[in-house]
């Protein structure tokens, strides 16, 4: 069996860690990386090879925006998006830390990159912030 995967926290102790719009998160506190297929540095995935696998990001606002929308980017194509609103349509608060998760299934390459990146600066909670996956199934 092959198995490859990772799990990383935007931070494990801050409340509070800005972002910049259109730029990879850089995830610091790493859980898992198997085959050191998340770059710490970069905030980037390499997959270690050909395959089918599963990618999931959780992502908390923590600055008081109404809304906050990141993309999960797999070789520069967004495959999914995570929002999260404040308040509900009446404009009503519904959470002190709102949350959205985009969870999805790519075939992917040992040569893709995959990352996630804010559609704008803003500061997010750092220790409510996840990315992980793994691989379901080699391709020869």
């Amino acid at each position: 069996d092959i198995l490859y995967g990772f799990s990383v926290q935007l931070h494990a102790t801050s409340t509070n860690v800005s972002v910049t719009a259109h730029q990879p998160i850089i995830y610091q506190n790493v859980i898992t990386n198997i085959a050191d297929m998340y770059d710490v540095t970069t905030g980037i995935v390499h997959p270690p090879v050909h395959g089918l696998y599963s990618l999931s990001v959780t992502v908390t606002e923590n600055d008081g925006q109404d809304s906050m929308y990141v993309d999960l980017v797999v070789s520069d194509r967004v495959v999914c998006q995570a929002s999260m609103l404040q308040s509900d349509i009446s404009g009503n608060s519904v959470s002190i830390y709102p949350s959205g998760t985009c969870n999805t299934v790519v075939q992917l390459e040992p040569t893709g990159e995959v990352y996630v990146r804010p559609s704008e600066s803003l500061a997010i909670a750092g220790r409510f912030n996840w990315f992980s996956g793994h691989l379901i199934q080699y391709f020869q």
